[in-house]
């Protein structure tokens, strides 16, 4: 009998780094755990009711685990939450006003409610502690992983016709991706032959920027597999994660398992995992990404080979690893 309930109602929804976490550990843990889903995608009030009250049904007598920042609040020893990071709290200008009263009036609670807390970097455990008010005992750490696509090179076969910088993420304000395209504009009358591309999902904020900018040389690709990031990320020239707010980061980790040269924020989870292969700027100062991009431009050789060798930095980081951790977390707690 499978004796843990897992709260699955991300798995219906946007494809981004939460449900990345869920569907990779539900993955390889799915003949361990019972594994509930909503019959459709419910947001809003329908999703909240969903967390506090049809996900208890599904558990009586049963572990819980909510994996997606959201669970129940009331008491119970064998509730398990994972809470990937409270930006919520730290910016909340990035928020729509009601996300962000509901999440800053039940995140705590539940914190303090629920039996133990995973989340995915020592940041994001010191954060939760600080807004939420417990103790960083009630808080493991463990880190995501990465898919083993990432780690099977895919370059000699370019995906794009000219040579490309790539950066991964969507127009919300904490991913910045609005000043990697001002610094974009510095730079590309210097390097015509040259184009951005950005991975993102296709919504009304995307579709309109890039209506707004209007430029040729800007790229956007949407619902593509994780083969086909794979092959973009091992065929770049660069990849620019300009994102000024993360829990984890796993995009950076992505980029290094292929082999690619990577500029990210400095200040942001990843950079406390000590990841040879990446500098860290500050992407808040658009002068700075473009100095930076330029440089490894011009030297993209070099800087391809010492990316190479730090890719075996990362091998570390895999979703089994990832897995195995959180399972034996949650039967510790039973």
């Amino acid at each position: 009998m499978k004796n843990t309930v897992v709260n699955g109602r991300v798995l219906n929804g946007r494809k981004n780094g939460v449900w990345r976490y869920t569907y990779e550990i539900c993955k390889i843990l799915g003949s361990s755990l019972e594994i509930v889903t909503p019959s459709e995608n419910l947001h809003g009030v329908r999703g909240h009711y969903w967390d506090q009250v049809e996900i208890l049904r599904h558990a009586k007598n049963k572990s819980l685990w909510s994996p997606a920042n959201s669970g129940p609040i009331i008491k119970r020893k064998d509730h398990i939450i994972t809470i990937h990071d409270v930006a919520f709290f730290e910016n909340p200008s990035w928020f729509n006003k009601k996300y962000r009263q509901y999440y800053s009036f039940m995140t705590p609670k539940v914190a303090k409610n629920c039996e133990k807390i995973l989340t995915v970097s020592e940041f994001s455990k010191s954060r939760i502690a600080h807004y939420c008010k417990i103790s960083e005992d009630k808080i493991a750490v463990v880190p995501n992983g990465i898919g083993d696509v990432f780690f099977n090179l895919l370059d000699g076969c370019n995906p794009h016709e000219k040579p490309y910088i790539l950066s991964v993420g969507s127009f919300s304000p904490q991913k910045n991706l609005e000043s990697l395209l001002r610094a974009w504009k510095i730079l590309k009358s210097d390097f015509r032959d040259i184009d951005l591309i950005i991975v993102g999902a296709d919504s009304s904020a995307t579709n309109s920027t890039f209506q707004r900018v209007n430029d040729s040389s800007i790229v956007f690709k949407s619902q593509i597999s994780d083969k086909e990031l794979a092959k973009l990320y091992s065929n770049a020239l660069l990849f620019v994660y300009p994102s000024i707010y993360e829990g984890f980061g796993l995009p950076i980790l992505e980029a290094l398992a292929c082999g690619c040269p990577t500029l990210a924020c400095s200040g942001t989870a990843a950079e406390d995992l000590g990841l040879n292969g990446v500098e860290f700027i500050d992407m808040r100062k658009v002068e700075d990404i473009v100095e930076s991009v330029r440089d490894r431009i011009e030297n993209s050789d070099s800087y391809k080979v010492k990316s190479r060798l730090a890719s075996a930095a990362v091998k570390s980081f895999t979703w089994e690893r990832c897995a195995a951790s959180t399972f034996k977390i949650i039967e510790g707690n039973k």
